[in-house]
């Protein structure tokens, strides 16, 4: 149960790929929504929560120039933040309750925030996974909160001082810690080496590096050398650093076979996957948008490739229970590329 509200009025249920534009609300009813943007921060909204896109633009040849704006107007979000604010924090604004929150951290950094209109409007509360972010109050008072501390605020009252995680009501604290492993302490370096489990249903295995096979679970890392592999209801969708997403059917069997992002150089970033056998969606991130050629997919014996430098999205299958060479591809926006092994290339757009 989730609804797109656009700038001239009109609505529609949201479904995976929508593009949200400035201006755009998206409210939740029973339903969560996970928003990616192309500078690779991703907005996880949880249920009965509204959000508006108040400013943004991603310039990946003028990144100081880019500018994230978000007004919660009620419920709950958790943040994890991209290049835009890597590159300048203070191109990153949020308002909840009566408060602007704004990331002081310039290395990856994620936060929950709640803007609490049951208790007022004025009303909210914010608690950090990793980093540091500011709280101003209209009334110029102000406060920093950083990694694994929590703060409220409401009506006449000046943001209550830092307390640990842990004071938080018991609703903050696990939406908290359902983004924990999000964020290993590693990825706050510029350069991130690793995808996350965003969601799972039915039965989903990884295959570790270390050739454990254990069932996955939201918040699990995937790293170069994972495969992740669905049963025959079952469901994944992969995030990573950069914005780009991985949506696996059932039956599926997908190995990350390189990933690489680097803030401060994402000429030099990289990610390739090798989609065994089944069905996945790809929304590229980034990695894509900087750069095409560093983003490479492997289906039956073709290689894909992405051609169009804007957000791209296409669906690939690799049908190995007809033969290891067969496979298909449909785009839904961009331009892709099929290469095969004799060198002949098929475009396919839009």
């Amino acid at each position: 149960d989730v609804v797109i509200r656009n700038p001239d009025g009109s609505q529609s249920t949201a479904k995976v790929g929508d593009v949200i534009t400035r201006g755009t609300s998206i409210g939740t009813g029973t339903g969560e929504a996970v928003l990616l943007f192309p500078d690779g921060q991703h907005v996880t909204l949880n249920a009965d929560s509204t959000l508006r896109i108040e400013e943004y633009r991603y310039d990946v040849n003028d990144v100081k120039s880019s500018r994230t704006g978000l007004a919660l107007t009620t419920g709950i979000m958790r943040v994890v933040t991209g290049a835009i604010n890597t590159e300048n924090p203070d191109a990153l604004r949020i308002t909840a309750g009566d408060a602007t929150i704004s990331v002081r951290s310039r290395d990856a950094t994620s936060f929950v925030v709640e803007s609490d209109t049951k208790h007022g409007r004025e009303t909210g509360s914010l608690a950090v996974i990793v980093g540091d972010v500011l709280v101003e109050r209209p009334d110029k008072t102000s406060i920093v909160v950083d990694a694994d501390k929590y703060t409220r605020w409401q009506p006449f009252v000046s943001p209550q001082e830092p307390l640990p995680v842990a004071a938080a009501p018991a609703y903050l604290q696990a939406m908290a810690a359902a983004g924990e492993s999000q964020l290993s302490r590693e990825s706050s370096q510029p350069t991130a080496r690793t995808g996350i489990v965003n969601s799972v249903f039915g039965e989903v295995m990884i295959r570790t590096t270390t050739g454990e096979v254990v069932s996955a679970k939201p918040g699990d890392i995937v790293t170069a050398g994972s495969v992740v592999t669905t049963g025959i209801e079952g469901e994944a969708v992969l995030l990573f650093p950069d914005g780009q997403q991985l949506s696996i059917a059932g039956e599926s069997s997908l190995r990350v076979d390189e990933y690489r992002f680097d803030t401060r150089d994402s000429k030099d970033s990289r990610a390739t996957f090798s989609l065994t056998t089944g069905t996945m969606q790809v929304v590229t991130g980034a990695i894509h948008a900087t750069n095409p050629d560093a983003l490479r997919l492997t289906a039956g014996d073709a290689v894909i490739g992405v051609l169009s430098e804007e957000v791209t999205s296409f669906v690939v299958e690799s049908e190995a229970k007809f033969s290891r060479e067969a496979g298909s591809l449909a785009v839904i926006a961009g331009e892709v590329s099929v290469l095969r092994p004799d060198g002949t290339t098929t475009k396919i757009d839009t």
